[in-house]
């Protein structure tokens, strides 16, 4: 339902995503899979969390807040990772020894 208003609200050539403000949002999304695991464990962990040391609504924010930043963490070093196994390696050239 959000999505309809928003692509009937804003222009088509609106270029929001390229605010620095999306990119933590961009990169989740480029690393879904392991950001939705990740979710889904970290979900269990913050429902103990709340359960056992503090359901105050001040702890569920702060639980909230540090569920997102360790999701975005795991998408950028995820990304990062990919992008390093796939970074070319430079080769040595084999000089004989002269003897």
């Amino acid at each position: 339902m959000f999505a309809f208003f928003v692509v009937r609200l804003l222009p088509r050539d609106w270029s929001g995503l390229e605010w620095p403000i999306f990119r933590p949002a961009i990169k989740c999304g480029q690393q879904s899979f392991e950001v939705f695991c990740a979710g889904i464990f970290l979900s269990f962990a913050a429902h103990f969390v709340l359960v056992e040391i503090s359901g105050t609504i001040w702890m569920q924010i702060v639980v909230s807040i540090v569920g997102v930043l360790m999701m975005t963490a795991l998408a950028y070093y995820r990304s990062w990772s990919k992008n390093a196994d796939k970074a070319p390696t430079k080769i040595k050239p084999n000089v004989a020894a002269a003897g």
